[in-house]
């Protein structure tokens, strides 16, 4: 995770740039945002679709981690379009991860933004 403290003029252009931020109050000059990833395998973990575990480590971290994305404003969820192309269960799993936080975070906004390498994706396929 990253926290970044950021000026008022400078969150609020980050909001006009990301749908899903509330701008901060006009009498606010600095914002505190803080910024956690949740990798693909963890992400997997969190929705059911990895094999289960019985570590006790692993269990507290998930556990943890969706505390944190249930308390969350918003969601920014990156996806690389390769594997959107090349694996084939993968819209399956998009949905039910989008499903999934959507159902944890009630009104949290999840925002989707898809991206790919310019050379490596042949969108003919």
């Amino acid at each position: 995770s990253c926290t970044a403290l950021l000026s008022a003029e400078d969150f609020r252009f980050l909001c006009s740039e990301f749908e899903g931020i509330e701008p901060c109050s006009a009498t606010s000059a600095y914002v505190a945002l803080r910024l956690v990833e949740v990798g693909g395998d963890h992400l997997e973990a969190l929705v059911g679709q990895a094999t289960p575990t019985q570590l006790p480590l692993l269990e507290a971290a998930l556990e943890r981690s969706k505390s944190v994305l249930a308390k969350a404003d918003a969601h920014a969820y990156f996806l690389n379009a390769k594997s959107l192309v090349e694996e084939g269960d993968a819209p399956a799993k998009l949905a039910q991860r989008i499903d999934w936080l959507r159902a944890l975070s009630g009104d949290a906004k999840v925002s989707l933004y898809v991206s790919r390498e310019p050379d490596q994706v042949d969108i003919a396929k």
